[in-house]
This record gives C-alpha cells, structure tokens and sequence, in this order.
C-alpha cells in the first residue's frame, strides 16, 4: 500500500520514523481510488517482501469497476510468474476486458488461453 507501510512490516522500529524520512513514498493506497483502467491483481501468498495483506487492500481500496485478482500460494515477490496458472489467468483477464470493450467481436472466439505444460 505504501513504502512506510512496508518499511513497518520489515523492520518494526521504522513505524517511528517520520513521513518525509522516505525518499519515495509510493502511496498507492491514496492513489487506487482514482484508477479507472481495468486492473489485475497479482499476489504471491508466499511474498515476504509486499505482505499480501496490502494485495488485498489495495484489491479493496480500487476505483474501477472491472478489477481482479489471482491469488498464487507458492507465489514469491519475484517468482510468481512461474507459478501454475499464472499465464492463464493473464491471458482470461485480458480476455474479459477486450469482451467488455469489443462485445460481439468474432476474433474473441481465437483468444484461448494456452495449455500450460508447466506443472
């Protein structure tokens, strides 16, 4: 949600540092309210670096009306693309918001995802 935020999780003691101590801020947390673009969220369960909590939040917080969010358990802050799935459902939200913007569209029926051979 924020740099403070994860600062605060990583390290506890930072939870007393003030605000303009950060170089950058990244508040996202302010600024997903205000997204109107459709917006796919990816969350590695097993991220250290950005808690999936904040995934969630900012899931939650999102402005848009067409959002969604995969959930990946053995997913990592660098590693969940390698994730089973991961893919399928990039290619199924991108699916979804061309069907939303084009409907009726006969190119839509060629836009499957790949078989994954990945297991």
């Amino acid at each position: 949600t924020s740099i403070p935020e994860m600062a605060h999780t990583l390290f506890p003691l930072s939870k007393y540092l003030p605000l303009f101590f950060y170089r950058n801020k990244f508040l996202s947390i302010v600024e997903i309210k205000h997204v109107v673009s459709p917006t796919l969220f990816i969350c590695g369960m097993a991220d250290t670096l950005v808690p999936p909590k904040m995934t969630h939040d900012l899931y939650s917080l999102c402005g848009t009306d067409m959002k969604r969010i995969e959930c990946f358990e053995s997913g990592t802050h660098n590693g969940t693309w390698q994730c089973y799935g991961y893919y399928e459902a990039v290619n199924r939200f991108l699916a979804e918001v061309v069907e939303d913007r084009y409907p009726n569209n006969p190119k839509l029926s060629d836009m499957q995802a790949p078989s994954s051979s990945k297991q």
